[in-house]
């Protein structure tokens, strides 16, 4: 087995698609947009060990289009049942919101793992 990919499977229908094997959250569309949120140890080489936890969650993503000038908050996205507490992406595009989605998931995973050091490097930032 390659422990350089994972294998990442529709919670609805089961297709399955290869992913590369690095912790943190990766947008997953089949039947429904999904966000699989990848959690585990890391190797030297950042790719996860075996043992590694993957966890489903709903993508909502929703055109905002406020009654302002600025663009870059048209779209939203966020988790489903996450819509008061929980990380929120923010984007002119889909695209974009769904990014910033993915990365606050991933600095919120960071920062769980271990608060020092997210907090050193996001202090030098």
């Amino acid at each position: 087995m390659n422990t350089d990919y994972i294998t990442l499977q529709c919670p609805e229908c089961g297709r399955q698609k290869e992913v590369l094997a690095y912790r943190g959250a990766k947008s997953f569309s089949c039947c429904a947009a999904y966000v699989a949120v990848i959690d585990g140890v890391e190797s030297d080489n950042f790719m996860l060990a075996p043992g590694h936890k993957t966890t489903y969650r709903k993508l909502v993503v929703t055109h905002v289009n406020p009654p302002i000038p600025i663009r870059t908050h048209d779209w939203s996205a966020h988790l489903e049942g996450d819509e008061e507490a929980g990380a929120k992406g923010w984007g002119e595009t889909r695209r974009d919101a769904i990014l910033d989605l993915l990365v606050e998931l991933e600095d919120k995973m960071n920062e769980a793992a271990n608060p020092a050091l997210f907090k050193a490097i996001t202090e030098r930032a």
